[in-house]
């Protein structure tokens, strides 16, 4: 196992309804900080595992529990697959958009 510090950093994010104008309101968390549960760097290590050297979603959740002592679920990894891949799709999409967009 890999000596690392882990961090854990909770949020509490308030919601609601405004009770004179019902419109919805939600709190924004801090800049440098997204929704997901895991952050950047264990994210790019799933999508590293799970593509470029193809191991199975089992198989990453044995790595992060051997490696890193974090405890993960098949679908946590399922789920930040997703997220690496709209990532990827819009970069995609944007570089199409301004590619086409400089040839009119």
């Amino acid at each position: 196992m890999i000596n690392h510090q882990k961090q854990v950093i909770e949020f509490k994010i308030e919601k609601g309804i405004c009770n004179k104008c019902r419109l919805r309101y939600k709190a924004l968390l801090p800049d440098g900080f997204s929704y997901y549960c895991l952050g950047p760097n264990a994210i790019s290590t799933i999508a590293n595992l799970t593509s470029r050297f193809r191991l199975s979603r089992q198989k990453v959740v044995e790595f992060f529990k051997e490696f890193f002592d974090i405890k993960i679920s098949k679908g946590t990894v399922s789920n930040h697959e997703k997220i690496i891949s709209n990532i990827r799709f819009d970069a995609v999409m944007k570089d199409l958009y301004h590619n086409i967009h400089s040839r009119l």
